[in-house]
């Protein structure tokens, strides 16, 4: 027992151990400051319908901002995009045109909030 506490007194005395020791403080400390630069950006699954810009696209962007801010972030974007085209069953059934029955609806799958 005399002769392991020895051997640890030489170890911690070792100049190359307090050395190592400190530089993995530091690179704990680097570590540390790095996470707390970088922001926090979560993912979230959701299925809302994308709004019509002015010029008619759907406007997927300004869904997922809003999406993200009821969630307690600054802004987000979408990061999943599901199109399809949704008709009337009284149009399609009374033997209408169907592209005059039908309109697409673009819907957000999900979002990368900030």
């Amino acid at each position: 027992m005399k002769n392991a506490k020895d051997r640890l007194d030489d170890l911690q005395n070792d100049q190359s151990t307090k050395d190592a020791t400190a530089a993995t403080q530091d690179a704990l400390k680097n570590a540390a400051q790095t996470m707390v630069r970088l922001p926090s950006t979560r993912m979230f699954e959701l299925h809302d319908k994308c709004q019509q810009a002015a010029n008619g696209a759907p406007d997927c962007p300004t869904a997922a901002n809003n999406a993200c801010r009821v969630k307690g972030f600054t802004g987000g974007r979408p990061m999943g995009i599901s199109t399809s085209q949704v008709c009337s069953s009284q149009a399609l059934l009374s033997g209408g045109s169907p592209a005059a029955a039908c309109h697409d609806e673009t819907y957000i799958l999900g979002i990368v909030c900030q």
